[in-house]
């Protein structure tokens, strides 16, 4: 920094009492294009407030402050203020991240294209989030792949609970009408991550699948024999809620399934009670009964096959997937 930024910092923060939270200064992403790279960093205050710094290398290979942006008097001196976001490329995916990162749907939300990209996508997002397989990578979190001037490409890089590196979210963003918006999301690195953890015995499958009608659903998983939640499902519904009680014209659709174990009577009112427990944990969480229709497939739609000649330990895996409710977003 220049003595002059610096000390206007210092001046701002001695003249309101400010201090600066733990961590102070939070690494958010790079931009590596052009002959001059970039970086971002947040500085964050007690309040919740940020301020954001943008450094740039210079031609001498030296990194100065580019520009300072700090947020009102008015932020700084409440109590809890929610951080603001920059509207540029790199700010919009910063913001859409944190509020993922936090399962917040209807943060996240707020920064998205809608008529882009899917509900189920961000709601699918937060759930995977939510379960604390994944954070953001701490140093430089976001990288730009490219930039123009109404839109742009990112790489969200993260990494596990253990700090190891754990895929990525790929994002792009569009300008309309003056506003940033993420108007895709790639989630295949880091679903690809999520499904290795199948591979250490964990019996956790990704919540996003693919729907015959076309785009996603999100999918909740039993037991053998069981239709009741988790606590594990309990928390995703609560996402879910979220997202169909923004729009009062949103309806869902739920359709339970079992695996291959038993008649296919009893697996077709098995399937039924599994979509009714979603609809119910629905209901309790506020969204109308009449938006959420329930049907029940038994054992006629499996996700995952297996052949005749199939090993114990490769039924029971495929059997384990099959034991869910889908809920399609038809928005």
């Amino acid at each position: 920094m220049t003595e002059n930024q610096s000390r206007l910092i210092r001046e701002l923060m001695e003249a309101r009492h400010i201090r600066l939270s733990s961590p102070g200064i939070t690494s958010i992403g790079a931009n590596n294009q052009g002959a001059n790279p970039t970086a971002r960093y947040t500085l964050n205050f007690s309040s919740g407030a940020r301020g954001y710094l943008d450094m740039k290398r210079n031609d001498k290979q030296q990194w100065t402050l580019d520009t300072l942006t700090l947020p009102s008097k008015q932020d700084l001196a409440k109590d809890k203020v929610a951080p603001m976001a920059m509207n540029d490329p790199m700010g919009i995916v910063s913001s859409f991240m944190d509020a993922v990162a936090k399962a917040d749907f209807r943060g996240a939300r707020k920064f998205v294209d809608g008529t882009k990209v899917q509900d189920a996508t961000v709601a699918g997002l937060c759930i995977l989030f939510e379960e604390g397989a994944f954070r953001l990578r701490e140093d430089a979190p976001i990288k730009t792949a490219y930039e123009a001037p109404t839109n742009a490409g990112f790489f969200v890089h993260l990494q596990d609970a253990q700090g190891r590196k754990a895929g990525n979210v790929g994002l792009t963003v569009a300008k309309t009408d003056g506003q940033w918006l993420v108007a895709e999301a790639s989630l295949d690195s880091m679903l690809e991550a999520y499904t290795k953890r199948q591979g250490a015995g964990d019996d956790i499958f990704i919540p996003i699948v693919k729907n015959p009608q076309g785009g996603d659903s999100l999918a909740l998983f039993f037991g053998f024999n069981e239709d009741t939640l988790s606590k594990r499902s309990e928390r995703q519904l609560q996402i879910v809620a979220e997202a169909i009680k923004m729009d009062s014209g949103k309806k869902l659709e739920i359709s339970g399934h079992t695996d291959d174990v038993g008649s296919e009577r009893y697996n077709q009112g098995l399937s039924e009670r599994r979509a009714a427990a979603v609809k119910a944990q629905l209901v309790q969480f506020g969204v109308p009964a009449e938006r959420i229709v329930t049907k029940g497939f038994g054992k006629s739609q499996p996700r995952r096959t297996y052949s005749p000649t199939a090993d114990e330990e490769t039924r029971d895996e495929a059997r384990k997937e099959n034991r869910r409710a889908e809920m399609y977003l038809d928005f």
